[in-house]
């Protein structure tokens, strides 16, 4: 667990020791900030705190390549501020995740609906969305649907929504 006053020339300089197939290093600066440095050359930030229940987490930040040192002690910080004030980054992860695609809303919720309330429109609607929803593997989020994307996605949808 070596400490290390992290800035932009130790992450450009900073390697795995021989044998050790990864090393974090901790700083002396912000709780919880760490580089992870891997014998593959790849190096990742990271922040480790304690969520509101004890557990210890780790919220991966960004790696090197992609994340400049500033930014990643940036944002380090933001984390960091909003870990003292009780929120966890996890749980956040977690409900963004449990958002359904708009082929996941169609086949678990919408679909057994249609099923079974809508008997006589069953052929058409449960086509129209077999066709459009499920059958292309629609992977847009259901939050992000509009009336635009649903108008040129589904032409058999309600007229209402054209």
């Amino acid at each position: 667990m070596p400490h290390a006053n992290l800035d932009a020339h130790f992450v450009r300089n900073a390697i795995c020791p021989e044998g050790k197939s990864k090393v974090d290093y901790y700083d002396t600066a912000i709780t919880g900030f760490i580089l992870e440095v891997r014998a593959s050359g790849g190096k990742t930030f990271h922040l480790r705190y304690r969520d509101p229940h004890g557990k210890q987490r780790q919220h991966k930040i960004g790696d090197t390549k992609s994340l400049s040192f500033d930014k990643a002690r940036q944002a380090a910080q933001v984390l960091r501020s909003r870990v003292v004030l009780g929120e966890s980054p996890a749980e956040e992860r977690k409900v963004k995740r449990a958002i359904p695609t708009v082929a996941e809303f169609a086949e678990e919720r919408y679909m057994p609906f249609v099923k079974v309330i809508r008997r006589a429109g069953t052929l058409t609607i449960a086509t129209c969305v077999t066709m459009y929803c499920l059958g292309s593997a629609v992977t847009i989020w259901i939050r992000s649907v509009s009336r635009k994307w649903w108008s040129s996605t589904m032409p058999c949808g309600p007229k209402g929504m054209r």
